[in-house]
C-alpha cells in the first residue's frame, strides 16, 4: 500500500508539472486530470511491479527444482 501511495504521488507531481510546463493554467480540470493520471498510472504500474515480481518468483522455484533434480 505505501508503494501505492508513493507511486500515485510521484505520478500526478509528474503529470501536474509536465501540464505547467506546457503552458496549462492551474485550474480544477488540470487538477483532476492530473490525478486521474496518476490514479491510472500508479494502477498499471503496481500491476506490472506484481506480475513481474511472481514472474520472477516462479522462475527461480522453477530453476532451483531444476538444479536440484540434476
Amino acid at each position: 500500500m505505501k508503494s501505492f501511495i508513493t507511486s500515485f504521488l510521484a505520478f500526478s507531481a509528474a503529470i501536474l508539472v509536465v501540464r505547467l510546463v506546457e503552458g496549462h493554467q492551474l485550474n480544477a480540470v488540470s487538477f483532476g486530470i492530473a490525478l486521474g493520471g496518476g490514479l491510472i498510472a500508479a494502477c498499471l504500474f503496481d500491476g506490472l511491479m506484481l506480475i513481474f515480481q511472481r514472474l520472477f518468483h516462479w522462475l527461480g522455484r522453477y530453476y532451483a527444482k531444476r538444479d536440484e533434480q540434476a
